[in-house]
């Protein structure tokens, strides 16, 4: 009997033993999910506050980068220029020039000749203004330097001229440059400039003061065009569909939006359209009204 009493002591101790330690299993698990989760949490909360940090540290950053480049658009460097530049006023108040070069040359088999340079900017201080004798300068000064590369290698010029002139259309103010080159070809620069709303007038805008869009203005300058050769083409006896398209191609894929147009002193649009030609180049820029 005592045997029986001692043996279902020891299996109660057991019990309440064994029951002990899983209730502290239990609270041990339980923590652990807790400590868990608060660290999950945590991770979160910091892994937003990094991301917050580099998100901010990147708007910094590009901020910085957009000012530091608008900074660098403003300064223009001239120092790798062949040529000095001396910004001077022209008897026009609304021009400068950049600059104004002409002398002689003789090449290295004694051609001789003359030459005369000229690059032009707009007398306004606006940002517009700044942006458009950048690109004026650009443009021109290509030309330039190239023909001084021949004169110092002993070679004849291939342009010997530069020039430009002014038209005004109440304020709205034009520069159109020209470029002589051999065969009769001639490349023309133009560049419009509104001095009473201080900005760049494109050709987009040029189109739209006479009631056209590009496509309008494509349109009918392919239709001068054609108009054009097709007397041209009558005179000489073709009839040749696909030859007389042969002539008029190259002119079509060079009519764009692009060239160079102008408002004259009555307010008559301008443009230097490419019209085909039979001998020489394949097209001649020919000063067109619309």
């Amino acid at each position: 009997m005592r045997k029986r009493l001692l043996i279902i002591m020891m299996i109660s101790l057991l019990a309440l033993s064994a029951c002990g330690k899983s209730e502290e299993g239990k609270n041990r698990e339980a923590s652990k999910e807790e400590v868990t989760e608060a660290n999950q949490t945590s991770t979160e909360v910091t892994t937003q506050a990094t991301e917050a940090t580099t998100e901010d540290t990147s708007e910094m950053t590009t901020e910085s980068t957009t000012t530091e480049a608008a900074t660098e658009a403003e300064i223009v460097d001239y120092s790798d220029r062949l040529v000095a530049y001396e910004l001077k006023e022209t008897d026009n108040p609304y021009i400068n020039e950049l600059l104004n070069m002409s002398g002689e040359y003789t090449d290295s088999v004694d051609n001789t000749g003359t030459y005369h340079y000229q690059i032009p900017q707009f007398n306004a201080t606006s940002d517009s203004a700044k942006a458009l004798n950048q690109r004026i300068e650009a443009d021109l000064y290509k030309i330039v330097e190239n023909e001084i590369i021949n004169m110092d290698g002993g070679f004849s010029l291939v342009c010997y001229s530069l020039t430009y002139e002014v038209f005004q259309y109440g304020e709205i103010v034009a520069i159109v440059a020209v470029a002589p080159y051999p065969n009769d070809c001639k490349y023309y620069y133009a560049y419009t400039y509104d001095f009473e709303n201080d900005k760049e007038v494109t050709n987009a805008e040029l189109l739209a003061m006479n009631n056209m869009t590009a496509d309008t203005f494509v349109e009918e300058a392919c239709r001068m065009e054609e108009e054009h050769f097709m007397s041209m083409a009558s005179n000489m006896g073709m009839t040749e569909s696909e030859e007389i398209e042969f002539y008029l191609e190259p002119a079509r894929e060079n009519t764009t939006a692009d060239l160079p147009m102008y408002l004259d002193e009555n307010g008559v649009l301008n443009v230097y359209v490419p019209f085909p030609s039979v001998a020489g180049a394949s097209y001649y820029y020919t000063l067109c009204e619309f």
